[in-house]
């Protein structure tokens, strides 16, 4: 524990990172709407934001979902 990032470590890292595209497709939206719903008050912060992307763990966003969802 505490080790050293290995690369199986680092793929799954990555695989946990979603993009907007893949949000909408989580969601059942458009990308438009998930763009809208991924700003809006409780949806989970990205994991990383830069100015041209955002990216949110996947978890996060299959709970946000779940929650949200009627």
């Amino acid at each position: 524990m505490g080790g050293p990032c290995t690369r199986a470590d680092a793929e799954g890292i990555f695989a946990a990172l979603i993009d907007i595209n893949e949000v909408a497709e989580l969601l059942g939206v458009g990308k438009s709407r998930a763009d809208t719903l991924s700003r809006s008050k409780g949806f989970p912060d990205p994991a990383v934001e830069r100015p041209r992307i955002r990216l949110w763990y996947r978890p996060d966003v299959l709970a946000w979902r779940d929650r949200t969802r009627p």
